[in-house]
């Protein structure tokens, strides 16, 4: 009997967790970068070797993925960032991402996995991924760059962010499902 209910408690817990979104949203008491603050400008190279600036985007939608090649969670996402490229294109949403802290071996073993049609910024001392870096989240991480691999932000036209969820590894949402409907909500307020 004793089980039946803690099977119960977590079941209850689940539903109501998959019924709020995403597990691992960034909240304000985790730090600075969370929904509703403006994103932090930054300047990195993407594999075509152009400088590419988060402000010169101001006006897009823009979806930023912290991705690596190491991380089994950024391989299976991968794809699923082709294609929200590709659902959107034509929308005024752009695709970004930025590999974490990889040397320049690690950096090309992400970018030959799989053709990326959208920039991927190289960062490869970790320090505009530190500047997104909630300080109180996985407090446990010593290297806290890593605590934003396969993590997602949507950023407004003006350059807020509006959502912005660390990898779930127990529901992990490869599919970008709660991005998309972050970016088709911008959208829905756009067209209003």
């Amino acid at each position: 009997m004793h089980r039946s209910l803690l099977l119960m408690a977590f079941l209850a817990r689940a539903a109501a967790a998959a019924d709020q979104g995403p597990s691992i949203v960034v909240t304000p008491e985790m730090g600075a970068v969370h929904a509703g603050v403006a994103a932090p400008d930054f300047e990195l190279t993407d594999q075509s070797g152009h400088k590419i600036r988060l402000s010169s985007l101001r006006g897009s939608v823009v979806l930023l993925a912290f991705v690596s090649s190491w991380c089994p969670f950024s391989q299976a996402e991968q794809p699923n960032l082709g294609k929200v490229f590709e659902d959107y294109k034509g929308k005024n949403v752009k695709v970004v991402a930025i590999d974490v802290k990889e040397d320049d071996a690690g950096y090309r073993r992400y970018l030959a996995r799989e053709k990326m049609p959208f920039p991927v910024l190289h960062d490869p001392t970790g320090a505009t991924t530190l500047s997104y870096t909630p300080e109180h989240a996985l407090p446990d991480f010593k290297d806290r760059a890593k605590v934003l691999v396969t993590a997602n932000l949507v950023i407004d036209r003006k350059g807020v962010v509006r959502f912005f969820t660390l990898v779930d590894t127990v529901d992990f949402d490869d599919e970008l499902t709660h991005a998309r409907k972050a970016i088709d909500e911008l959208l829905a307020e756009d067209a209003k």
